[in-house]
């Protein structure tokens, strides 16, 4: 799968991680794919056009605004390289399915 939107119906992913590499115009997700019973371990590239339609669908998990927290953990972030475990984060990690993307 080489983007979010490439998702099938009918199958769903989670993304684990959320990964920047400094001064680079996009992040990148390292997913865990569903499909036809049996799940694939994938990383999908999203500018930040792409992101803001994301988020913009799943606003906070936990009480925590996750547009919030990439951009403190993230974008903020003086490291050349910078990810998000979003379990040790949000306490949980995100799912995204064929009709959520759709909504």
């Amino acid at each position: 799968m080489k983007t979010i939107s490439s998702l099938t119906k009918g199958s769903k992913m989670e993304i684990q991680f959320i990964v920047y590499e400094r001064n680079d115009d996009g992040l990148l997700l390292a997913c865990k794919v569903f499909k036809a019973g049996k799940s694939y371990f994938t990383n999908i590239s999203i500018n930040f056009n792409e992101l803001n339609n994301l988020i913009g669908k799943i606003p906070t998990i936990n009480g925590i605004d996750v547009s919030e927290l990439i951009t403190d953990e993230l974008l903020t972030n003086n490291d050349e390289i910078s990810e998000i475990n979003l379990k040790n984060k949000l306490g949980q990690t995100i799912m995204i399915n064929d009709q959520l993307l759709a909504a």
